[in-house]
């Protein structure tokens, strides 16, 4: 009995240290933390990333896929391709004189939105599809109502080719560009004139807008999570409008579990890291300051190359560990 205590003591004094190396022992026991979790979004990010690639196609494929669907050319006048990607293409166009859309705008900027199916494609992989588009318009009209957000007009399903394969389309409000070109060029614009960057006061103008739309989706008990500069719009006029809720998802008292793995991985907030699924609207904030800052600085808080998989663990060490200081000139 004696001896087996003993043992037992040893194994305590070789898992807890003296207090004179408790310091020591905490920090590796941190960073041990750290890497687990870096290793579990990697690994679920370097298979998001697989799955994007093989989706993904050239812009004029993209154009190409919409335009040439006989549904749309039926009900729109296109005019522009405004975004292609893994998830989907995005064109800007107009509803045609002689179509009667129920709840579209006959006159007016559209944006048309085909959610992408993944080459070769389930049952389930269709019903995923459907069902991500579902919530995406879901989520649209229960934050509409605010000068900030873009308008979900509808959401319609077709049947095309000779399968009889089911398409999904997303109507919204049709705007200029987004904030992320918007910034790139005032930045150019202030730099060509002498200026460090992009001024403060353009920027805070951008952004109290923002803010207020973002207010009214917390208000509504919706995280966007999936903010950045891409996901931003301004109209012809330059209001600003949130938009893209593919990833949005409603909070309150009886959900206390969400979807991991949120937010693009650049903008995605500590708490959300390692499969985490306890997180709250304040993940919003994060991506917030990420983008302010990149804004404000030229470049992102966190240094990242997406295009590989050192790159995507490098991201979230930098993350976890560290955090940045607000530019020198504020």
């Amino acid at each position: 009995m004696g001896a087996a205590c003993r043992r037992d003591a040893q194994q305590l004094a070789r898992t807890r240290p003296a207090a004179s190396s408790a310091a020591q022992f905490a920090a590796e026991e941190g960073e041990k933390h750290r890497r687990a979790l870096s290793r579990t979004d990697h690994q679920e990010d370097s298979r998001r990333a697989v799955k994007r690639e093989a989706m993904a196609g050239p812009p004029d494929a993209a154009w190409a896929m919409v335009t040439g669907d006989a549904w749309a050319q039926s009900h729109f006048n296109f005019k522009e391709l405004k975004g292609a990607g893994a998830s989907g293409v995005v064109v800007s166009c107009e509803q045609r004189p002689s179509s009667n859309l129920p709840d579209v705008p006959a006159n007016g900027p559209l944006a048309l939105k085909m959610p992408k199916l993944p080459p070769n494609p389930t049952p389930d992989d269709i019903d995923d599809v459907e069902y991500s588009t579902q919530e995406e318009v879901k989520m649209g009209k229960e934050v509409a109502g605010n000068d900030n957000i873009c308008t979900t007009y509808a959401m319609f399903t077709t049947l095309t080719g000779p399968q009889h394969q089911k398409r999904f389309w997303i109507v919204q409000k049709g705007c200029e560009t987004t904030l992320g070109v918007w910034i790139d060029a005032e930045r150019a614009k202030d730099i060509a004139a002498g200026m460090y960057g992009i001024g403060v006061d353009k920027v805070l103008l951008k952004f109290y807008p923002l803010l207020k739309g973002v207010a009214h989706m917390h208000f509504k008990k919706v995280a966007h999570l999936d903010l950045k500069a891409e996901n931003v719009f301004l109209t012809n006029t330059e209001t600003v409008k949130i938009g893209d809720f593919g990833l949005s998802e409603k909070f309150d008292a009886s959900i206390s579990h969400h979807t991991p793995q949120m937010c693009t991985l650049p903008y995605r907030a500590p708490e959300m890291l390692g499969g985490k699924t306890d997180y709250t609207l304040e993940v919003d904030m994060w991506s917030l300051g990420v983008m302010l800052y990149a804004a404000l600085k030229g470049v992102a808080p966190f240094k990242f190359t997406l295009d590989d998989d050192y790159g995507r663990f490098d991201l979230l060490n930098e993350i976890l560990r560290h955090r940045r200081a607000p530019p020198a000139y504020l």
